[in-house]
């Protein structure tokens, strides 16, 4: 019985081996993204902890009984902070916090003569620390969520002056509201700690791109495959998935992402490794969902291009002057293309280059009489430029080739020579500017629209397009 369930623990291991996938895209936020998100972090807890209220006290020293109400916080001074990577999660600390808190109070003196008054007090708080534990992970539908735990906090001074009444009888229970305040307010400043993480931090996290809409068509996925990796005293890693899909079907591309080189700089706060599988699973559905099919007609060149299209023409050239048997055969016609994808392109990243390499076949026919003329094999080479602004990536298409082979024809041997004149005057100057209207859509990357990227560079490595940036929040 125990060798049988050691089969059954160990056939599942491999098979979640076997199914265990790379990232299509990884982020790392190292130490001094870390260090800057800190600096974030208390500046947004300075803006929550203004205002805020805590909760009235009342107690009795001896023979003094008083009651504090309406007591708030009213200024806030920026500590030193630190967020740190651990085994499992994160920790935020700080130190020399200062507080200023103000409100009103009231007391009676319960001696031979009853005193009863009423004043303001202003609270000066000071070396006051905090320390809490953040864990990272994921939940069930691929979102980062985000949990405080282990909230502590000390205040190292504290001290109450009062404006009004008697000074004499502050004596009498000054220690006493001290050492009140000071209880409460250590566990005021946890529940607005808490809820800088459990609520502000993880809304932020909520509005994190994990789909994204590609020309109303496709959806990219960025959720999280995996919980985020820590390696403590240094960065976090979080792995997604980075595939893109047909909106409408959620098909799995018949190959795998490629492993990407490890992220050795460190001297940006984050970066964004991007693998060329998130372009090619494009590539695919765009294929197997017949996006890379079209009818190439005079209206979709240039102005000055459409007349090539002719098969005859007096001055400027004509697909019937270039071939000259197509004009002769079938004189006052115009030509259209019906080309389409044989397989998907591919992108490839190397020695620092994006390239495309893409093929097909194209038919040709006259558009009066829808008579065949040719059928062509082509292939396609283009080098691809990307570039990054407004946390969006953008591609253009440059040092576009094609190569046509004649497969079949209607009008008998054409030579190569014609046949790149074609290519150029027809075919590129149709597909690379729509090729480009649609690199300038851009592709959003996976941050929260509050964050900016700030002196970004772009480094191409194998497979891999990886991006460092510093970060500004707004």
């Amino acid at each position: 019985m125990k060798t049988m369930k050691l089969y059954v623990i160990c056939v599942v291991f491999i098979v979640s081996l076997a199914e265990a996938k790379n990232p299509g895209l990884k982020t790392r936020i190292t130490d001094a993204g870390l260090t800057y998100a800190s600096q974030v972090a208390i500046e947004q807890l300075s803006k929550t902890a203004k205002g805020q209220k805590i909760p009235d006290q009342s107690g009795r020293s001896g023979d003094v009984s008083y009651e504090l109400s309406n007591v708030v916080i009213d200024s806030f001074s920026n500590p030193s902070s630190s967020i740190t990577v651990t085994a499992d999660g994160l920790n935020w600390k700080s130190d020399g916090l200062g507080l200023s808190i103000t409100g009103h109070f009231h007391y009676k003196y319960h001696g031979i003569i009853p005193i009863s008054d009423s004043g303001n007090i202003d609270v000066s708080v000071s070396r006051v620390n905090f320390n809490v534990g953040i864990s990272l992970g994921v939940d069930g539908t691929g979102r980062p969520k985000i949990a405080s735990s282990g909230c502590s906090c000390g205040i190292g001074s504290l001290d109450v002056h009062f404006h009004g009444g008697a000074a004499w009888i502050y004596n009498l229970f000054k220690g006493v509201v001290e050492d009140a305040l000071k209880k409460q307010l250590n566990g005021q400043l946890c529940t607005i700690i808490d809820k800088a993480v459990n609520t502000d931090a993880s809304q932020a996290l909520a509005k994190l791109k994990v789909t994204v809409d590609i020309a109303k068509m496709f959806m990219l996925d960025y959720r999280f495959i995996s919980k985020p990796a820590f390696n403590p005293g240094h960065f976090l890693e979080t792995y997604h998935k980075g595939e893109v899909y047909w909106t409408d079907s959620m098909t799995e591309a018949p190959f795998d992402p490629p492993s990407m080189p490890s992220i050795s700089s460190t001297n940006k706060m984050f970066y964004i490794s991007m693998s060329d599988y998130v372009f090619n699973s494009l590539a695919y559905e765009a294929q197997i969902h017949k996006m890379l099919q079209y009818n190439l007609t005079q209206k979709d060149l240039p102005a000055k291009e459409r007349g090539f299209l002719n098969t005859t023409c007096v001055g400027t050239p004509c697909i019937g002057q270039v071939i000259p048997q197509i004009g002769k055969k079938y004189p006052n016609r115009e030509v259209a293309m019906s080309m389409s994808s044989d397989f998907s392109p591919n992108m490839s990243v190397s020695n620092g280059k994006v390239n495309v390499l893409g093929g097909g076949t194209i038919n040709m026919f006259t558009v009066q009489g829808d008579t065949f003329l040719l059928t062509l094999n082509a292939t396609m080479t283009a080098s691809v430029s990307l570039n990054i602004k407004s946390e969006k990536i953008y591609g253009s298409i440059s040092d576009m080739k094609l190569k046509l082979h004649v497969v079949k024809s209607n009008v008998g041997q054409i030579s190569d020579t014609v046949l790149n004149f074609i290519a150029n005057t027809a075919i590129i100057a149709f597909a690379e500017p729509q090729l480009n209207k649609l690199g300038a859509n851009g592709i959003p990357l996976p941050v929260t629209n509050n964050v900016h990227f700030v002196n970004t560079e772009v480094t191409l490595v194998k497979d891999t397009l990886m991006i460092g940036t510093d970060l500004k929040y707004q």
